[in-house]
């Protein structure tokens, strides 16, 4: 028998169809003897040229439950969640501005990250200062000793930011209203490397500061949240005064 696809009014008189033969068997009792047997009843639906065949075979204790999985599947349906999505494009370059490596990859939202987001939306905390870190240690401190690169949001609100030389406050910090990334969170920005190595890791954090705070007055000291994370697979090689361009597209579906 060919397969018919059912829309609207048809879908509806199917399930009440199911459910009457159900009544009509009665208790599991009744439907065992049945199981397995090939007992077809054809059966005129609205919005069908032809009359369709229903298996008794296909009957179980909980008759309809299939039709009902596959409307609830159909486009229209709305069991999918809420998601965070962080798409990351970090570009490694020669300090004359020669591309060397492209590389695009996702990432995920953080157990943090999410309580974190909850505490934002419940007016718990304000949203505070961004920052982005490289992990892989391609940055140094003042002693020369390897760390890893940190791209903040100027201007940096926890301390003297020349006392850090792996701390680059470039990260400018958007959401456009026009073009591809319209309506999502955009952090951009970069970080020239000292140390031939590969960058391993990403992450995105966030400052929460009190909720008395304005957005627009968000220079209020504290820890970052951690918000987004990535543990890199292949890695991103970089070699010593190669500049690291980094931007991180966070959006909501």
């Amino acid at each position: 028998m060919k397969a018919k696809l059912l829309t609207g009014s048809g879908l509806v008189a199917l399930i009440a169809v199911a459910s009457l033969i159900a009544f009509n068997i009665g208790s599991r009792s009744l439907v065992e003897p049945l199981l397995g047997a090939t007992v077809a009843h054809e059966i005129s639906v609205a919005g069908m040229e032809e009359p369709i065949e229903v298996l008794m075979s296909d009957i179980t204790t909980n008759p309809g439950a299939e039709l009902l999985s596959s409307v609830a599947g159909q486009p229209n349906g709305t069991d999918e969640g809420i998601k965070v999505h962080g798409r990351w494009t970090i570009e490694v370059t020669e300090p004359d501005g020669k591309l060397v490596s492209l590389n695009e990859f996702d990432n995920a939202l953080t157990t943090s990250g999410g309580e974190t987001l909850a505490n934002f939306l419940a007016h718990v905390w304000s949203v505070g200062k961004w920052q982005v870190e490289l992990g892989g240690n391609a940055c140094a401190i003042g002693s020369g000793s390897p760390a890893n690169c940190v791209l903040v949001e100027p201007p940096y609100v926890n301390g003297n930011i020349s006392n850090l030389p792996h701390y680059f406050d470039s990260l400018t910090v958007t959401s456009p209203t026009t073009g591809v990334n319209s309506g999502k969170l955009v952090l951009t920005g970069s970080a020239t490397v000292a140390n031939d190595t590969v960058i391993n890791s990403v992450s995105s954090a966030v400052i929460g500061c009190a909720p008395s705070v304005a957005p627009a007055d968000a220079n209020c000291p504290g820890s970052y949240l951690p918000f987004t994370a990535k543990t890199l697979s292949p890695t991103v090689a970089v070699l010593g005064n190669q500049v690291v361009n980094v931007t991180v597209v966070i959006s909501f579906s």
